[in-house]
């Protein structure tokens, strides 16, 4: 046991302070033998903790002595190797900013919510709806209104919940400018349950009256002046007045997945009776409309919460309505909103955890390519510091201490890098911050914020990790070679002529290269192929005006004297950007209602829009009667409703979700209804008036940005009291949310592909380095010998040749897997061709060969007499 004792004790101890354990142990047996073995352990453990302050002290100034010697050969080497110092920092340090800077993203997006004092209690019921015949279950962020009720009711353990509605928006007029407001009707307990602040007004009762209102500090000062407008009155245009009777403190960093304006209470739509009726008796504005959050109590549990569930399902929802029904409900933490499940009818813009994996992924294989590179430079660079391993160990050096010092250098390179890399955060982050995922959640990285103050210290942590994880095996290496080999020739050293794992590294990188260059080309293709893809309808030279308060027939009316406007029709949506109003169909021969998506439009629709009808007469204002009861649909959706064909489909009569029945009186060309990934949906037009929100504008070639100024002029003739709201097609799809994702992605692709091919590169240059110093006198033989500098290009050149293309026949089919994967999940894609590959293929290998060809040739054009003259 003391034997054990001692030897732990000694590898503590700095080597001259050994003499230590020979006199403890020269006492220990000498007790031992004459006092016995209690008198020896008592009178060993006393003299170990009597000489620990010693101990210490020792420790602290041989590892002084130790570090600082470690610190200047460090710099020295550094000084010595200038273009290999500064090649490793860059790589290191251009890896590192990526990857902190990913790392600032996630943890940002990951700290929604958490300001809550009860966040971990705190949840929202989620609504799962059931399948639909071949169509899949759906999930959503809504439950039922009187979920809440019922669960308080029936378990003990909820401390409070919250009712809200995400469908309160207006516009105001103020110092004579019109302005938007938007928000949440939601009933006092809101602040039970969540700790959002008031500077002004009584959070118990200011949603308890009908129309009152809490604004933002932000809004109070931009309507009134002032942060504590109690008692005012705001005028919604359309609406009526409001009380404020609160202000939300907007200093504090909240970072919530709910993003609001103003709340309302939810009083204002109990106490209309239509509305009311509207809220309570309409199913689908029931379950579809409402969120509801739980504040539990610490004991609770959520098991015993979501084995009420199914009870409360078949007790309270049993009834299929609209081709629907409840399936399932669960809890979902408040604090996985935000990076969490995709779900439908979501209450505000919140980042998908699919997001997290892909910037997650990109940063691992960003610091790790970087790593690589660092461990692939400095065993190349090992040559030039054999001998000084060598005579290090002949004057006395352990393993141990080389190991240390190659280490220690690599945690001093990993700091230098970090601190430039901190630097490049600067510059990065604006353009980060300027990305459309980004701002998609109102997230704005601030590097100075309180927020990250631990990240910082983290950052540290994180330097030391990856100098240890880069600079581990290259120090292992170094610190293995044996003095009196080393010092007979390099020839004698095991593992120069080994040099499988640089070549893996190499290859490994070029093969990351090929891919995220194809890859980012594959993007770049189908963004520019979904701009200009045809979408089933005519998106040139045409504008739509968003009716807001202004009767579609008095714009018709006006507008169409223009004559650079071909026609106007009226609409309810606008295809292509995402927007959907869901409704269940069937036919007499079916059994269950089918998803299909409505649009509501007039009879110029079809030409307006440019839509193709392949069969029927369609809508005809000199026969309204049979416009009213009739409806248009789209091949898909003769699909879904199991019709024969388009001729087939004329005069059958579909029944809808509110029971209704209308019949097809015109069959359309499929067209994209909602997502340019989705392709076509089940499509019906009906002739609805009451609906129309927008008037789509056909403009004559080349007059469409003058006829929007017309269109901007009359606006307010036209009796409206709301700014104007006015789009050029074209332009709003160039800028619809899917396509910025897209542009999003090329960008963030294309900056990993450059990346990823420079640090390639720099490990193809190390390599090459290498080579050229271990062939030298080889070279110098050749040339002597008669060989041109032609033969000794290719000489050097063919195994770097032979991993490039042994990467080029690993990468390949995977860049056609990964990509053929992705695109297969976009409806309007591009198909997978061979310009690609070439592209991505012999774009990498030009860069290659200059890399390769500038250290080849250098070495191919030395004087054979300097490389000889040792011999």
């Amino acid at each position: 046991m003391y034997k054990l004792l001692l030897t732990i004790i000694e590898k503590i101890l700095p080597p001259h302070s050994h003499h230590f354990l020979g006199d403890m142990q020269e006492e220990f047996e000498y007790l031992l033998n004459h006092k016995g073995p209690a008198r020896a352990y008592v009178r060993l453990i006393h003299q170990i903790i009597r000489s620990i302050p010693y101990f210490i002290f020792e420790s602290l100034i041989w590892n002084s002595a130790m570090l600082f010697n470690y610190l200047k050969v460090t710099f020295r080497n550094i000084k010595k190797y200038k273009t290999f110092s500064l090649i490793n920092v860059l790589g290191l340090s251009v890896s590192m900013s990526i990857c902190l800077l990913i790392i600032l993203f996630i943890i940002d997006q990951r700290s929604f919510d958490t300001f809550h004092s009860n966040s971990e209690n705190i949840y929202r019921v989620i609504t799962e709806t059931g399948p639909v015949n071949n169509n899949p279950a759906i999930q959503y962020a809504t439950s039922p209104a009187d979920i809440g009720y019922i669960l308080k009711n029936e378990y003990s353990g909820i401390a409070h919940t919250a009712l809200i509605r995400n469908d309160f928006s207006g516009e105001l007029s103020s110092n004579n400018n019109n302005l938007s407001i938007s928000g949440f009707y939601t009933e006092p307990s809101f602040f039970d349950v969540f700790d959002f602040k008031l500077v002004a007004g009584n959070p118990s009762t200011a949603l308890v009256n009908p129309r009152s209102m809490i604004i933002s500090e932000e809004q109070a000062i931009r309507l009134f002046g002032d942060t504590n407008p109690i008692g005012r009155v705001l005028t919604i245009l359309q609406d009526g007045d409001y009380t404020i009777t609160g202000v939300i403190d907007t200093d504090t960093d909240y970072r919530s997945h709910l993003a609001f304006e103003a709340l309302v209470s939810y009083s204002t739509l109990t106490s209309d009776p239509d509305m009311n009726a509207r809220i309570t008796e309409n199913w689908a504005n029931n379950a579809f409309s409402s969120y509801v959050y739980l504040s539990l109590n610490e004991h609770a549990s959520t098991q015993e919460i979501e084995s009420l569930f199914p009870s409360i399902i078949q007790r309270h929802y049993p009834t299929n309505q609209q081709g629907l029904f409840i399936q399932e409900l669960d809890l979902q933490p408040v604090t996985s909103i935000n990076m969490g499940l995709s779900l439908s009818n979501e209450i505000g813009r919140v980042m998908s955890f699919e997001v997290l994996y892909f910037l997650g992924g990109l940063g691992l294989v960003i610091i790790i390519i970087g790593c690589f590179n660092y461990i692939s430079l400095s065993i190349a660079r090992s040559l030039s510091r054999s001998k000084e391993v060598g005579v290090r160990k002949v004057l006395g050096a352990h393993r141990s201490h080389v190991f240390k010092q190659f280490l220690f250098e690599a945690v001093i390179i990993t700091f230098t890098s970090l601190f430039v890399a901190s630097a490049m955060l600067k510059w990065l982050v604006p353009e980060f911050n300027s990305l459309f995922i980004v701002s998609f959640t109102d997230s704005q990285i601030m590097l100075g914020s309180a927020k990250f103050s631990l990240v910082y210290i983290a950052f540290i942590v994180f330097g030391i990790i990856i100098g240890i994880g880069a600079g581990a095996y290259p120090a292992f290496y170094l610190s293995s070679f044996n003095p009196s080999k080393v010092l007979k020739g390099l020839s004698k050293i095991r593992g120069f002529s080994a040099v499988t794992l640089r070549k893996m590294i190499i290859v490994g990188q070029f093969c990351l290269s090929i891919i995220f260059i194809i890859t980012s080309i594959t993007i770049y293709q189908q963004y520019e192929h979904m701009v200009e893809a045809d979408y089933g309808f005519d998106k040139e030279h045409i504008i739509n005006l968003e009716l807001q308060d202004v009767p579609f027939n008095r714009v018709r009316d006006i507008l169409s004297q223009n004559p650079d406007i071909i026609s106007i029709s009226g609409s309810s949506l606008i295809p292509g950007l995402n927007s959907r109003n869901g409704d269940r169909a069937k036919t007499e021969q079916m059994e269950d209602y089918v998803p299909i998506n409505r649009f509501s439009a007039d009879e110029n629709y079809v030409e307006t829009m440019g839509l193709n009808l392949i069969a029927g007469p369609g809508f005809n204002k000199q026969q309204e009667a049979v416009m009213i009861s009739g409806v248009l649909i789209n091949e898909e959706a003769i699909k879904v409703l199991n019709l024969e064909g388009p001729g087939e489909a004329i005069g059958s009569f579909i029944q809808f979700g509110d029971s209704t029945s209308h019949e097809i009186i015109g069959v359309i060309q499929n067209f994209v209804s909602a997502r340019v990934v989705d392709g076509a949906d089940p499509v019906y037009i009906d002739y609805a008036p009451e609906r129309f929100a927008y008037a789509n504008i056909k403009t004559t070639p080349g007059t469409t940005v003058a006829v929007s100024e017309d269109i901007s002029e009359v606006w307010t003739s036209l009796g409206s009291a709301f700014n104007i709201r006015l789009n050029i097609f074209s332009d709003q799809l160039k800028t619809s949310p899917l396509i910025l994702v897209f542009g999003d992605f090329i960008k963030m692709i294309g900056l990993v592909a450059g990346f990823s091919i420079f640090v390639s590169c720099l490990g193809l240059l190390g390599m090459a380095l290498y080579s050229a110093e271990t062939r030298v006198k080889e070279i110098g033989v050749r040339k002597v010998l008669g060989a041109q500098v032609s033969d000794i290009l290719i000489l050097l050149s063919k195994e770097y040749v032979s991993l490039i293309i042994i990467a080029i026949l690993i990468a390949t089919p995977l860049s056609w897997l990964i990509n053929h994967s992705w695109l297969q999940e976009v409806a309007i894609r591009i198909q997978l061709g061979p310009s690609m590959f070439l592209i991505g293929i012999l774009g990498t290998v030009f860069i290659a060969i200059i890399t390769i060809g500038s250290q080849t040739i250098k070495a191919s054009r030395a004087n054979s007499i300097d490389n000889l003259r040792s011999e």
